[in-house]
C-alpha cells in the first residue's frame, strides 16, 4: 500500500509540474514568440521595400524615353494576350491559326 501511495504521489507531482510548465510557457512564450514574429515581419518588409525600390530605379534608368516605354508595354501586353488566346484555344480543343 505504501508503494502505491509513493507511486501516486510521484505521478501527481509530475503531472502538476507538466501543467505548470505548460501554463508558464504559454503565458511567457507567447510574448516572446509574438515579438520574434513582429521582428521577422519588419525585416521581411524592409527587404521587400528595398528590392522593389531597386527594381523600380533600375527599370526607370533603363528606359530612355516615353515612346520606348510605351512600345515595350504594348509588346508585353500583346504577347501576353497571344499567350492567353493560345492557352484558351488549346483548352477548348480548337486548332491553332497560323
Amino acid at each position: 500500500m505504501l508503494m502505491l501511495q509513493m507511486l501516486g504521489t510521484a505521478l501527481l507531482s509530475s503531472l502538476f509540474t507538466v501543467f505548470m510548465m505548460r501554463w508558464w510557457l504559454r503565458r511567457q512564450g507567447q510574448l516572446v514568440w509574438q515579438q520574434q514574429m513582429d521582428d521577422l515581419h519588419e525585416s521581411i518588409a524592409r527587404t521587400v521595400e528595398v528590392r522593389v525600390k531597386r527594381a523600380v530605379i533600375e527599370s526607370l534608368s533603363e528606359t530612355r524615353s516615353e515612346e520606348e516605354l510605351r512600345d515595350s508595354t504594348w509588346r508585353a501586353a500583346k504577347s501576353g494576350g497571344e499567350l492567353l488566346n493560345e492557352g484558351l484555344q488549346n483548352l477548348l480543343g480548337r486548332r491553332r491559326r497560323d
